[in-house]
């Protein structure tokens, strides 16, 4: 299943995200049992005052990726629905609410899909400056291409990796992955 085309609107930082992300946690928790290493919120949403689109994305890391077979029931129970990602066997995606109020990815401990996000989010916490850069550059992005996502995505990739690539080789150029 392709996931739903959305419109691209950002808005401003908006404080009950870190809780509707506790909130989610709690529930997935409970409801995915011991497949479930950690549940972790990534995302704009992640970052206190970024402005971001209105999803909660959470990364929930399992020992082993495989296949999406034993998540399909737990999370449908949890109003998830699963979208395949054919171009990245690295995670799988699931969302929930019509339009999106949550992204799941589920991925491997370890795996490069695991270590990005949290790169990249925990920069921005740390760099308030690359913060302020990043919401400037999805305000515009959102603005040309409020009616294309992947447009929208593909604007933000270069910005991403060079941060991911600062963030993993440190303020002191030594690696830290």
């Amino acid at each position: 299943m392709k996931e739903p085309d959305v419109r691209v609107v950002i808005v401003d930082y908006d404080l009950s995200w870190p809780r509707l992300f506790q909130e989610e946690q709690a529930r997935l928790v409970n409801a995915l049992d011991v497949l479930a290493c950690d549940v972790l919120h990534i995302g704009s949403t992640s970052v206190a005052g970024l402005p971001g689109k209105p999803i909660i994305d959470i990364l929930l890391v399992v020992d082993r990726l495989g296949s999406a077979d034993p998540y399909l029931v737990p999370l449908e129970e949890q109003g998830y629905t699963f979208y395949p990602l054919v171009s990245n066997p690295e995670r799988l995606m699931f969302g929930k609410g019509h339009p999106h109020t949550h992204h799941l990815h589920i991925v491997e401990r370890g795996g490069e899909e695991h270590i990005r996000p949290l790169l990249f989010r925990d920069y921005l916490r740390t760099h308030p400056e690359t913060a302020r850069d990043y919401a400037m550059l999805k305000r515009g992005l959102a603005a040309r291409f409020h009616d294309n996502r992947a447009a929208y995505t593909a604007g933000k990739t270069d910005f991403i990796l060079g941060i991911e690539a600062i963030a993993r080789a440190g303020e002191d150029g030594a690696s830290r992955v």
